[in-house]
Formats: C-alpha cells, structure tokens, sequence
C-alpha cells in the first residue's frame, strides 16, 4: 500500500519528468537554436532548394573538371553535382576549382587577385585535389631515394606509394565560428564572447570531430590524404623545400600564439597553414606503414591501440617537427589548445 508521503513523493517525480521532458522537446524544436533538431532540419531543406538542381556554376565545373584540355592535372574525373557544396572557382595559383560548403557558412568573395576575402560568416572552402600516386612517409638512409630526409624518424618509414582517388579537403583549418555552426553542447569549446575571429578552432577531440563533422557531409581526413594534400606534388622534408629558411614564409611556428587562418602562403595545392598553427586530427587509428592502406582514400584500418593519428604541428613546434611526414598519435578524447581540424570530404556519384 502506497502512503501519503509516498504518494507524494511519486506526483513530484512525474511532474519533474515532465519538465524535463517538455524542456526538451522545446529545445529540440527552438529554430533559433542552430544546433536544435529543427532548425538542422530546416537547414537541409534550404540547402536541398539550393543544391537540388544543378545550377551554372555547377555545369561549368563538371565541364571543365572533366576536360583533360582545361584542366590535365584532373584527368578527367567525372563528378556530379555535390550535396552541399556550390562552386566558387579556381584557385587563380593553383588552378585547382574550390567549393563552399553551406552548413559551415556563406559563399566567400574573391579580391581583384582572385584571393578568398575571410570573413566571420565564411563557410568552409573545400579543394577539389585530384587523385594520383604519391610517396607516403621519410628516410634518412639514402639521399638517392624517394623522400629523403635527414630529420626523419623511424615511425615514418618505410617510403611506400600510396595511390589515392579525388577527395575534397579544406583549404584552410577550420576556424572557431564555423566549427559553433556545427558544435553540440558537448562539444563547444568557447563561450561566444571568448571567440576570436577566423582563428584556428583548438581544444576538440577526435570524438568531437567524429560526432559534429558528418552533420555537414563532413569527415576527417585519413592520414594518406591528410600526407598528399598537405605536400602539394613536394616530396621534400617540408612543401617550401629543402632549406629551413624558407619555411616561416609558409607556417606558423616557434611563435607564442595561433594565427589567423590563411596568414602565410598556400602550397601547390592552394591549402593553407599545413605548417604550423594547430595540430590537426586524421581518421586512422595509431598503425605503422606495414599496414595495407585501404584503396581510394589510403584508410588503414588495423590499429595496433587506440589512439589516433594528428598530424602537421603547432605554433609552438620548431621546424624540426613542422615536415610533411611527421607523425604523432593520442586519444580519441583528448583536447589542447593547439589541436584541431581540417576536414575532408567524399566525392559522392
């Protein structure tokens, strides 16, 4: 038999479940809140509207993506039109074509030199960087063969060659506003005051990345892309060369703080700060190079534990530790203010 006191007991219960329960769905359906359940909904929709049916821009891409005359370093790839993404033109140095990704922001405008004006309500700029053959990795045992490198560890041998499909991947590190575009409550680092503009986002984990990135068609890396991308066609200790002189024109290190993105000159590939700023996380879990990679984006799927693979270096790294091949390895959860991201993208048919 139930008492009074009991019974009591009971009715608050309920009504504090209720509470919660209506809290909830309140948050879940505010479309003010980006993060809500309706408002990403709404989200989709509006981009549907605009991706749905291929627009010019779009039909002038494919065109002259395909075309081996307008662009050979392509070969061709036949690609349709991307969920998403909506063309912004070619990189007037590299030549490459770059896109916006609409869940992370607006379309950026060009200058007169065709150079992407940052601003706080940019979206992602992803490269399209075309498939090839590229040796992955460094050695310091024969100058004669491929990536020699007198600073190399043992971890980044052997040289092997990797070949890899097209892919998209960010031409900048992700910046703070457009990472809280797609944050959850779990993962927002930052109070909105405590935000600087078009810095490098920081202090996420891989678990973060791997839980906000897909909402906007989003994924990281794997670390054979994350390689090729970042050396730019080089296959030199860093992508500006032999000579360490010549790296602070092309990354941020040895320097106390974080610099806005895009602050130093783009590689081959148009791709900016893979020197430097913050280290940034890849898919692949910690392996060494006996592992087969995966074909078309390089995965390597047997991880010897579980932690994952960060790559590049940060601002506070010297040059030693800013090549193209280093290779580090931490947990899935972990976070510091000098790690964060620079997502990937399929190329879906």
């Amino acid at each position: 038999m139930i008492t009074e006191g009991e019974s009591d007991t009971k009715t608050l219960w309920q009504r504090e479940v209720l509470k919660d329960l209506v809290s909830g769905l309140t948050e879940l359906s505010n479309s003010e809140d980006p993060s809500s359940v309706a408002s990403r909904i709404h989200k989709k929709f509006q981009l549907w509207n605009i991706t749905s049916t291929p627009s010019q821009e779009w039909i002038s891409a494919i065109e002259s993506i395909a075309s081996v005359k307008d662009f050979p370093a392509y070969v061709g790839p036949q690609i349709k039109p991307q969920f998403g993404l909506v063309p912004i033109g070619k990189d007037p140095k590299s030549g490459f074509f770059e896109f916006v990704n609409l869940d992370t922001g607006i379309a950026p405008k060009r200058d007169s030199d065709g150079k992407i004006v940052i601003k706080d309500d940019m979206g992602l700029v992803m490269v399209l960087v075309p498939g090839g053959k590229f040796w992955m990795g460094a050695q310091k045992k024969n100058p004669a063969s491929p990536n020699y490198d007198p600073k190399a560890f043992e971890i980044e041998s052997p040289v092997h060659e990797v070949t890899l499909a097209p892919f998209f991947i960010s031409k900048y590190e992700m910046f703070e506003f457009q990472w809280s575009r797609l944050a959850t409550a779990n993962s927002r680092n930052h109070d909105e005051q405590d935000r600087v503009a078009n810095l490098p986002i920081d202090n996420i984990s891989w678990d973060d990345c791997s839980e906000c990135l897909p909402a906007a068609g989003l994924q990281l890396p794997t670390e054979s892309q994350w390689e090729y991308a970042a050396r730019g066609g080089t296959s030199t200790p860093w992508w500006t060369g032999s000579d360490e002189k010549l790296i602070e024109k092309g990354g941020n290190v040895l320097r106390p703080n974080a610099h806005r993105i895009g602050s130093f000159l783009g590689n081959p590939f148009g791709l900016h700060d893979t020197i430097g700023n913050v280290f940034e996380w890849c898919q692949d879990g910690e392996t060494t190079y006996e592992t087969v990679v995966r074909a078309g984006d390089g995965l390597r799927a047997t991880a010897r534990s579980d932690h994952r693979v960060i790559r590049g270096c940060s601002f506070l790294s010297g040059v030693g530790n800013a090549r193209s091949a280093l290779r580090s390895f931490d947990r899935p959860t972990h976070r510091i203010n000098q790690l964060g991201v620079r997502p990937a993208r399929a190329i879906t048919q």
